[in-house]
């Protein structure tokens, strides 16, 4: 039993853990959007982490497009 005991406490301290890290990756994917910082871990629910790594993606294609038009003209550079 001590060791079922051991076990399980482990588990529940590598969760809570990995909880945080993930909590606190979503908030600086949030700073960088320049949404709200206000979260709880109650707030992340599947559609809602979706939603905030659709922003950063959607982000991150209108910066690398942006570079690369300024970079290059016809496909080719200037």
């Amino acid at each position: 039993m001590d060791q079922l005991a051991y076990t399980l406490n482990k588990g529940i301290n590598l969760a809570e853990n990995v909880s945080s890290v993930v909590v606190d990756l979503i908030r600086k994917i949030m700073a960088l959007l320049g949404m709200k910082k206000v979260l709880n871990v109650a707030d992340l629910t599947r559609d809602f982490i979706r939603h905030i790594l659709l922003s950063l993606h959607r982000r991150l294609n209108e910066f690398t497009q942006s570079v690369l038009n300024k970079v290059l003209v016809d496909g080719r550079s200037v």
